[in-house]
């Protein structure tokens, strides 16, 4: 794809062509051997005419004459600093033996193929200033950078007097990129370095393909950031290590410490059960019981007798059945009750009277709602142990059942003697001692239950009611109690 200018041969028959944009070229058997640009110091790519003379081959370009040394491949350029009349060659040829005559857009000069151009001097590339982050400096201060210090600007100067300015530049980065870059700028800058050691060679070439015997060098270095380094990264890495460490000796000891409370709540959990148990069974219930059997025997009721002992012996019964589960369902729990009522009922006599009330929507659902077992039946029992003490005739206790979000609401009520009274009345018994602990017991396993200090009473609300003036008219207890569902 050359264009061609014009071709010679050598003795070997090997083929030299002038082309128009790519040089020299030089072929044997129609395979190019070597091509010759301004790559390798030819003063243009367009060349005209070819002129062999011995170990040299003459070039005619538009920018001078060039003599190519065939064995070695350098490249000498002749132009108008050395007498020629014009840098565009039209024409060149041999003139007899040692002789070189050219022609030129100007004209034409003979002189001697020995002749060696006045403009070889090779230039000399000058360091005129170095700038970091836009600050002038020294070269002595480049080994000393710090991490911040990474912006630099080389500027620079070739010195060759006969190229008039006219000269390329050359230049590359050791540590950065290894290629030579051509520039016409006097100045380079290069910013965000990061951190390392450079050196920085430029060199200049003159447009006749003269170039600078040696590059001009710079070294500096940026130093790396102590996060960078490597005893700041093990001390990082030895941190981090321990630090993994803590947290999970911390965790570990969390999960123990709650593993431990939970331990704790769980026996505290059957050790309220358990006295829960008690408090069902304690002596008094029993001894209550047992005197309305009698009673029904010594009144010649053995039929009344009878069913009487027949409910206290389910009652018992279930009271141990269920002391043994966790929790039991709503409906389970509502059948106890109401069997437990049934037994009051027929020991109290008409003297009380029983209400019990459950809302629908908690009815509905008695089957799947879960609640812990023997937890109502102290607060009913005590209803009807002090709240109606000394109440012979008009007695009430009211018992309700309602839904509040994910709680069970129950609601005891009697129309007794109220609190004040009942405890006027304690002090003044001889069995003190035996007052009963179920409100105190209740309280304490709502609280657990409520994952709350035991030792709160919010879930467990006793209000005393007051007539118009101002007499103790009964007792109101509310249990909050959550619910759990199959």
């Amino acid at each position: 794809n050359f264009r061609i200018a014009d071709m010679t041969t050598d003795d070997r028959q090997r083929l030299y062509i002038a082309t128009r944009g790519n040089g020299v070229a030089l072929l044997d058997r129609q395979q190019i051997l070597r091509q010759y640009t301004t790559d390798d110091g030819l003063s243009s790519n367009q060349c005209f005419k070819l002129a062999l003379s011995g170990d040299y081959l003459w070039i005619a370009t538009d920018k001078g004459l060039n003599r190519l040394h065939l064995p070695s491949g350098a490249i000498q350029v002749y132009n108008k600093y050395d007498g020629l009349p014009s840098n565009e060659i039209l024409e060149v040829a041999q003139l007899g033996q040692h002789r070189i005559v050219i022609g030129t857009t100007k004209g034409v000069a003979v002189f001697p193929d020995t002749l060696n151009p006045t403009h070889d001097l090779a230039p000399l590339v000058h360091i005129e200033g170095i700038r970091v982050n836009d600050q002038q400096v020294k070269s002595s201060a480049l080994q000393q950078l710090s991490h911040r210090q990474n912006n630099l600007e080389f500027q620079y100067i070739a010195l060759h007097f006969r190229s008039r300015g006219k000269v390329s530049y050359f230049y590359r980065v050791e540590g950065l990129q290894e290629e030579w870059v051509r520039t016409d700028s006097r100045s380079l800058r290069f910013n965000a370095l990061p951190p390392g050691s450079y050196t920085f060679y430029v060199y200049s070439k003159t447009e006749d393909g003269v170039r600078s015997a040696e590059a001009t060098s710079v070294s500096f270095h940026i130093a790396t950031p102590f996060w960078q380094e490597w005893w700041f990264v093990l001390a990082l890495a030895l941190v981090l290590i321990g630090l993994t460490w803590l947290f999970v000796t911390i965790r570990f000891r969390q999960i123990r410490k709650k593993e431990m409370v939970e331990r704790s709540l769980r026996e505290r959990i059957n050790e309220l059960r358990t006295r829960a148990l008690q408090t069902q069974m304690n002596p008094h219930f029993v001894f209550n019981a047992l005197n309305t059997v009698q009673h029904s025997i010594s009144a010649n009721d053995p039929e009344r007798a009878m069913v009487t002992l027949s409910k206290f012996a389910q009652l018992i019964r279930m009271i141990f059945e269920q002391s043994k589960e966790k929790l039991i369902a709503l409906d389970r729990e509502l059948e106890f009750l109401k069997l437990y009522l049934d037994f009051e009922q027929m020991r109290q006599g008409d003297r009380v009277a029983i209400s019990f009330e459950i809302d629908p929507e908690l009815r509905a659902e008695a089957s799947v709602i879960k609640l812990p077992p023997l937890l109502i039946q102290p607060v009913i029992e005590n209803a009807f142990k002090h709240g109606l003490l000394d109440k012979e005739t008009d007695g009430l206790v009211r018992i309700s059942f309602e839904k509040r979000s994910d709680l069970v609401q129950c609601t005891i009520e009697d129309n007794g003697v109220g609190r004040a009274y009942s405890v006027q009345k304690k002090e003044q018994s001889a069995n003190t001692k035996h007052t009963p602990s179920g409100l105190k017991t209740t309280a304490e396993r709502l609280a657990l239950l409520h994952n709350s200090d035991a030792k709160s009473s919010s879930y467990l609300k006793v209000t005393d009611l007051y007539d118009a003036t101002g007499q103790g008219a009964g007792t109101k207890v509310t249990l909050q109690i959550p619910i759990h569902k199959a």
